[in-house]
């Protein structure tokens, strides 16, 4: 099995085409909000890792140009390289500006930014703007002039070089107002989406942060961060020390905060299995396996209640681990991740089973609490054939397996219940050992809990 990044394709003419986690109703709810709400405003779109935040903005996005409202976005993780966050956002407003077609605008837009730019960044910031913007904002040499001379200033006049930054940045503020008019007259607001906020550097993140409570607190003007905040927390904290109040902190920039609708667990599984392709196996049974999965993890969400982060991690030690399974080995989703969990919730439980599976009843007894006999079966199965062999047991598997061989005999039966095929298979082949030594051999990458 491949693993590809689990990226969704957005169709501007039908934003919501590949919805996979419903977020439709939530889009259409918040879209009157920030389009009409009185600015200047931070939302927080607080959601924790690998939720669909991005698709969900971007998404949003694709909404808001289908209903012809006029939006920016840019994601800050993939410019915090660059030394000032301000020259990025200037940049990306350069782009917005420019693609509005308004020769005059262009024109007062392009003297201002000159003037008032070089004062009010970072002196390095300026002298690599064409790296930190891929060259779409017109530096030249009198802006870089200019804030060399402010930089030199800075140990022979402290006051005057303050009160220098000041006027720059209220023209600063200035022309953003005056650019801000080529809204169409049925939008009051420009939303400015900055996305993946928590994966940046903490000190690019913070200023950041700073430049826009300072520098875009005017009218009409709405952020949207995506970002989780609680990692976003950890972050500063690694900045400013472990006792600090960063939440605290962050309740300085963000107006509004927004946590996403927690997704249904099995459709949330499925959104993500959607970017997993099985190599070297026929479309048949990539299905079957693929089902197997979204049906197994979504009873083991519902038995440890498992968070969305938690899943995440359950199915990339499914794939990582199906990745070393050749083709023409069977792969056996039930027994797989029943002991992948029965490994995190009760390891000394899961070694006396790798040892032996006698202790299989006691496997059983402990992972399906809670589910209904319909959910059981799959667990029963998967983990009494790993020894169906021995004499003692068979009486009890047979008898567990009964549900199973009664659809086989039905005179409806449609070939689909293969309890026999996958005996033989999980019993020739070893499947207990093999699935256990590959969990152990999974145990020795390093991945967060």
């Amino acid at each position: 099995m491949q693993i590809k990044p689990n990226k969704i394709d957005i169709n501007e003419s039908d934003p919501f085409a590949n919805d996979l986690l419903n977020r439709q109703s939530e889009i259409k709810n918040l879209t009157p909000i920030i389009l009409n709400v009185q600015a200047p405003l931070v939302l927080s779109l607080d959601s924790s890792w690998g939720t669909g935040k991005t698709t969900f903005v971007k998404m949003w996005r694709a909404y808001l140009q289908k209903e012809q409202k006029q939006s920016i976005y840019f994601n800050a993780w993939e410019t915090d390289y660059a030394e000032d966050p301000l020259i990025v956002l200037v940049s990306e407003l350069d782009k917005w500006v420019k693609a509005n077609n308004n020769p005059t605008r262009i024109n007062q837009w392009t003297d201002k930014v000159k003037e008032a730019l070089p004062k009010i960044a970072k002196r390095a910031a300026i002298a690599g703007v064409k790296a930190a913007t891929f060259g779409t904002l017109e530096i030249d040499k009198q802006m870089e002039g200019v804030a060399a001379d402010l930089m030199g200033g800075l140990t022979s006049d402290l006051l005057d070089n303050f009160n220098k930054q000041s006027k720059a940045i209220t023209e600063f503020k200035k022309i953003l107002e005056t650019v801000l008019d080529d809204l169409a007259d049925d939008q009051k607001n420009l939303i400015i989406f900055i996305d993946e906020l928590d994966r940046c550097r903490p000190t690019y993140a913070i200023e950041l942060l700073e430049r826009i409570k300072h520098l875009f607190d005017i009218n009409r003007i709405v952020f949207v961060l995506s970002t989780d905040m609680t990692q976003l927390a950890h972050s500063i904290k690694g900045v400013y020390g472990h006792e600090f109040d960063a939440k605290k902190y962050l309740q300085r920039f963000i107006d509004l905060d927004y946590s996403l609708k927690k997704p249904d667990n099995k459709t949330y599984i499925e959104s993500q299995l959607n970017s997993i392709h099985f190599a070297n196996r026929t479309t048949t049974e990539a299905q079957e396996a693929q089902q197997s999965i979204i049906e197994c993890c979504n009873l083991m969400a519902k038995r440890f209640n498992l968070k969305l982060r938690d899943i995440n991690q359950l199915l990339m030690r499914i794939s990582l681990i199906s990745c070393s399974i050749p083709a023409n080995n069977y792969f056996y989703a039930p027994l797989l991740i029943s002991l992948l969990m029965l490994r995190d919730q009760n390891k000394e439980l899961y070694e006396r089973y790798a040892e032996s599976p006698s202790v299989a009843d006691e496997v059983i007894e402990f992972i399906d609490q809670g589910l209904s006999s319909e959910e059981r079966q799959d667990r029963y199965f998967c983990l009494m054939s790993a020894h169906l062999i021995a004499p003692n047991r068979r009486e009890r598997f047979d008898e567990l397996i009964k549900p199973y061989k009664k659809a086989e005999e039905s005179p409806d039966y449609d070939g689909n219940n293969k309890v026999s095929k996958l005996i033989d298979r999980i019993s020739t082949t070893q499947g207990h050992k093999h699935t256990i030594e590959r969990i152990e051999f999974l145990q020795q990458f390093a991945m967060d809990a």
